[in-house]
């Protein structure tokens, strides 16, 4: 398919299933690419899964930020490098924006011919396998992985990681950051408190529970650890980080398992907030004073 073809069918290509990450390229890769495009080099093979019963007709399984950089590049979203080596020594493209591209220049972006495998009739299982196949070798991040692997518990934490509770935390979802946290309080749940939630155990436990159920009660006690940290926390909390969440998350799991604390939520989240900024302040002391 030439690279026209593939701008015509954008609003028809879904880049991002849920087993994919999601742009993380810099300016920098992206303008190499261009270069490469326009030098008439090679690059690597597209792989897009046809889809039926969708608003989408193709689903990316491979070659989404170079998909993302030729789109961004054909509306102008950034130039290319202003140091670029002239075309053929003798065409001037540096610091180029598509649309400051003669025809001749539009042409040879146009027409260039990128090598793209279909995937017809390919189960779901079968795609995520492929990701994870394609990208061996790449800097995945560990939650980006498991994010492709198979079983149930790889859909339960997805669904985790939309709850609420993490909209208010103090970091962003940037490469699954959500679903790595949701996979940690999963984890830690079902070894029924403080333990090993490094990325090897995290990948041991979606391997080992395949068939997990979302209804269980270890799935609804997850569930209920969010919802009181939620109601702890009802707004945006900027002290929230991965590193005490996970303990805030199995102090509740403890709590909520021996005593009595429906109603305590608000009290809850207030000395949290009362305790960090002590240990803050703490900190700004020299270390004998603290």
């Amino acid at each position: 398919m030439t690279i026209s073809g593939v701008i015509r069918r954008e609003s028809k290509t879904d880049p991002r299933p849920a087993y994919q990450t999601g742009p993380r390229w810099s300016t920098k890769q992206k303008q190499l690419l261009i270069d490469s495009i326009l030098r008439d080099l090679d690059i690597p093979k597209f792989y897009l899964r046809v889809l039926a019963d969708s608003k989408f007709e193709y689903e990316v399984v491979d070659g989404q930020q170079r998909l993302r950089a030729i789109w961004e590049f054909a509306h102008n979203d950034y130039k290319l490098d202003k140091n670029a080596d002239l075309l053929n020594d003798e065409t001037e493209i540096s610091g180029l924006s598509y649309q400051q591209f003669s025809d001749d220049l539009k042409d040879r972006f146009n027409e260039y011919q990128l090598d793209i495998v279909e995937l017809h009739e390919a189960s779901q299982e079968d795609v995520e396998e492929m990701f994870l196949r394609l990208q061996n070798g790449t800097t995945l991040k560990a939650a980006e992985k498991r994010n492709a692997l198979p079983g149930n518990m790889k859909k339960f934490i997805r669904k985790l990681a939309e709850h609420e509770f993490f909209t208010h935390c103090g970091f962003e979802n940037k490469r699954f950051q959500f679903q790595q946290v949701a996979a940690q309080m999963t984890c830690l749940a079902l070894n029924g408190g403080p333990s090993n939630i490094k990325n090897t155990e995290l990948e041991k436990m979606y391997l080992e529970n395949l068939d997990f159920d979302e209804n269980s009660a270890e799935a609804k006690k997850i569930q209920r650890v969010l919802n009181f940290l939620n109601t702890a926390f009802p707004q945006k909390t900027p002290e929230l980080f991965p590193y005490n969440v996970n303990s805030l998350y199995i102090l509740v799991l403890i709590l909520l398992e021996n005593y009595a604390v429906k109603g305590l939520e608000t009290d809850y989240g207030n000395w949290f907030l009362s305790f960090e900024a002590k240990r803050r302040s703490e900190m700004e002391l020299p270390e004998d004073e603290r």
